[in-house]
């Protein structure tokens, strides 16, 4: 028995046709945070069936991305604790 990953269903829900359905995946994903949401959330902004759908969509990669940005500003963090030159 093959069991889908949690990620999976968000991007399944996301990508449904059903609003009830996509509205759960955008509160899942403003929730959880995960990358592996942001391209189905852009998709979904680009496709979206209504203003408030679009918005919490919105939402929900601003959270993601802020946190993109986190990781990305860690791994700065830790080349210039390991002397490695960040400015080439």
């Amino acid at each position: 028995m093959i069991v889908e990953s949690a990620i999976t269903v968000v991007q399944r829900w996301l990508e449904s046709k059903q609003e009830g359905k996509r509205l759960l995946g955008v509160a899942v994903s403003r929730e959880r945070k995960r990358k592996e949401l942001f391209l189905p959330l852009v998709a979904m902004i680009s496709h979206s069936t209504s203003a408030f759908e679009q918005y919490q969509a919105l939402l929900a990669v601003e959270g993601i991305a802020r946190k993109l940005a986190e990781a990305e500003q860690s791994q700065l963090g830790r080349l210039q604790d390991n002397g490695g030159d960040v400015t080439e």
